[in-house]
C-alpha cells in the first residue's frame, strides 16, 4: 500500500475520478502502471521475497520474526505487540523493529494516497441500547 501510495496511486477504493469528473477503475490510474513497473524491479532484484504473492500470513510473519525478511506490513496496533517481540527475541535477542516512512515515489511525492478510509467504522443505533444477548 506504501508504494502505491507514493505514487499518488489510489489504494483502498476499486474507482476514481479525474480532474475532469470522469471515473475510472484505479487500475487505470496514470501512476498505477509505474508503481507495478517499480515494483517488479524491486522483484527482479531480489528485495521482495520470490514468493510474496502466494505466501500465507503466517509465513511472512515467520520470515520476518525469524530475521529471513527485513519488512513487513501490519497495522500498528498488531504490529506491536509483547508477544510478537517475545517470539523474535527468543531466536534473536538483540532483535529491534522501527516502523518504516512512507516510501518517496519517482517523482519525489513521499507520503500516502489518500482515500476514503481503511475500515469504516461500526455504529449501533440508540435504539438498541439494551443490551439483548444476555451479556452486560
Amino acid at each position: 500500500m506504501s508504494l502505491l501510495g507514493s505514487f499518488h496511486t489510489p489504494t483502498n477504493n476499486n474507482w476514481s475520478e479525474s480532474t475532469d469528473g470522469t471515473i475510472y477503475p484505479i487500475y487505470a490510474h496514470p501512476n498505477f502502471r509505474k508503481s507495478l513497473e517499480y515494483l517488479s524491479k524491486l522483484y527482479k532484484d531480489g528485495i521482495l521475497s520470490k514468493d510474496f504473492v502466494i505466501m500465507k500470513a503466517s509465513q511472512a510473519e515467520d520470515d520476518f520474526l525469524s530475521g529471513k525478511a527485513g519488512v513487513t506490513g501490519d497495522f500498528a496496533w498488531n504490529a506491536y505487540t509483547k508477544e510478537r517481540l517475545d517470539k523474535a527475541r527468543a531466536i534473536n535477542p538483540k532483535f529491534q523493529w522501527a516502523p518504516v516512512p512512507a516510501l518517496k515515489g519517482t517523482d519525489g511525492f513521499q507520503g500516502y494516497s489518500k482515500g476514503s478510509g481503511f475500515n469504516g467504522f461500526i455504529a449501533i443505533p440508540a435504539t438498541l441500547s439494551k443490551d439483548t444477548s444476555g451479556y452486560a
